[in-house]
């Protein structure tokens, strides 16, 4: 299980209103994974994750956040980011050119 798994499962029962499992969710996901993700969250299919996304960040449909990038301010739909803090580096990206 990964950690997405386990925000789904987190955000699932957040949808339903069924208490405490959400919250032992996002301890899990801390302990285990050392990261953060609220179960409040709107994450979409095939999303994956190699980044710090620090604070109530959007980033756009069809985006790609490089490995270890810094993203501190919204990601424009169709861009490429990288780096720390986290810039701009290719806008009109087709998001298929990113997967692995």
């Amino acid at each position: 299980m990964n950690a997405i798994a386990l925000y789904r499962l987190g955000h699932w029962c957040h949808d339903r209103r069924i208490p405490l499992v959400p919250r032992l969710v996002r301890i899990l996901l801390f302990l285990v994974y050392n990261s953060v993700i609220p179960v409040t969250a709107q994450i979409g299919e095939g999303t994956t994750f190699g980044a710090r996304i620090l604070g109530p960040i959007r980033v756009g449909r069809g985006s790609a956040v490089g490995a270890n990038a810094v993203v501190l301010e919204d990601v424009p739909a169709g861009c490429a980011v990288t780096g720390v803090p986290a810039r701009i580096v290719r806008s009109n990206i087709d998001i298929r050119d990113y997967w692995a």
